[in-house]
């Protein structure tokens, strides 16, 4: 119910927001525009480590460290396009390799091991924290900025700039590189994965009922062990694609 109510002023403020800069002055109306398409740009990132998130936490799994995840893969995601002429493809790449790495450490400790979820999730913060920093001292002020200009832009003015009054506004918030767009659809793809597939069955189901689970024939421990993997790309690409909106770690 609180998920709900929530979804709906989420959406009852955006399209307040959205009214208000549709009817503004024309300077107001391209500062507002500009605001929400940033806002784009920064969501979907965030909302692709937050799904990350949900799936290991339905496998039973709380990986506090995905904010030392999106920090890595900021990192190496910044250092791999740098050394590599600029490309956001392959430093995204970079960043998702690092972090699935060290969400592979942080799955042996809390799943084979049996640490503590919080402590571990915690200290991985700190490492991340620790590498990035060390990394960015010893070469960050060797390396070239770069931005998500090298993502190939998709540019709705030319189809929603005939729409009278709404279309040149709707085109300045619309029009996005295209990892925007395919967070979208990771988003939306990986929510109906979860919730209307076996494997997003089992997923839940080993958060639930593990013992049950084991007794079925279920791999617990595969499940686990692949939620917080996948967790870790997906946190890998969030933390690049901030990185690159930006320009530099």
């Amino acid at each position: 119910m609180k998920s709900k109510k929530g979804l709906i002023f989420g959406i009852l403020g955006l399209v307040i927001f959205f009214g208000i800069g549709l009817f503004a002055p024309a300077g107001m109306k391209d500062t507002v525009a500009s605001f929400i398409g940033q806002d784009f740009r920064i969501a979907i990132p965030l909302a692709l480590a937050a799904v990350g998130m949900v799936y290991g936490e339905r496998s039973g799994i709380l990986n506090l460290g995905t904010d030392g995840l999106m920090l890595t893969g900021a990192m190496f995601t910044w250092l791999g396009a740098a050394m590599f002429g600029g490309s956001p493809w392959i430093g995204s790449l970079f960043g998702i390799v690092s972090t699935v790495i060290i969400a592979a450490l942080f799955a042996f400790l809390v799943i084979t091991i049996r640490a503590n979820q919080t402590v571990i999730g915690v200290s991985i913060n700190i490492l991340a924290l620790g590498i990035t920093s060390t990394v960015y001292r010893a070469v960050g002020s060797e390396l070239p900025s770069t931005k998500t200009d090298n993502f190939p832009i998709i540019n709705f003015e030319p189809i929603l700039g005939k729409i009278p009054v709404i279309g040149n506004y709707l085109s300045d918030i619309l029009t996005q590189h295209v990892f925007i767009f395919i967070g979208i659809a990771i988003v939306l793809l990986l929510q109906f994965h979860l919730f209307k597939t076996n494997l997003g069955l089992n997923v839940r189901a080993v958060g639930e009922y593990p013992k049950a689970c084991d007794t079925l024939g279920i791999n617990v421990f595969k499940i686990r062990y692949g939620s917080v993997l996948f967790s870790g790309v997906l946190a890998g690409l969030a933390g690049g694609l901030l990185v690159l909106d930006s320009g530099s770690f």
